[in-house]
């Protein structure tokens, strides 16, 4: 099955009192944060460009959850545990590529950026 597109879910949810909580700690505590997704494609407000540029030169497009619009779009994935990212295929089928725990492994942007690279598949 081809890949078409890829699904980056933060460990996080659209809470807006949690997005502020959560923003706080990233930038106080940065150790202890919980996703690592935001932690190394984001500066202090923004992504950043060298990630941006990075996902627009993939060969499918990208697509990025909070991880309860995640689980509210595909509810099988409600036990799941982010940040990860499924790949999908030409079915809608989705295939856990990146696990939590590798992205714990995960110190800067340019091991994720390898880690991703090395996941999809050459098309």
């Amino acid at each position: 099955m081809a890949l078409t597109k890829l699904h980056f879910v933060y460990n996080e949810t659209s809470n807006p009192i949690e997005i502020v909580l959560n923003f706080a700690h990233r930038i106080h505590s940065p150790d202890t944060y919980a996703c690592k997704l935001c932690d190394v494609t984001y500066g202090t407000f923004f992504v950043k460009k060298e990630w941006d540029d990075f996902l627009n030169s993939l060969p499918v497009p990208s697509k990025f959850h909070m991880k309860n619009w995640f689980i509210k779009r595909f509810p099988a994935y409600k036990n799941a545990e982010f940040p990860a990212v499924y790949s999908q295929d030409e079915t809608g089928n989705l295939t856990l590529i990146i696990t939590p725990e590798e992205f714990n492994r995960i110190k800067t942007l340019d091991e994720l950026k390898q880690l991703v690279r090395n996941k999809i598949p050459l098309q």
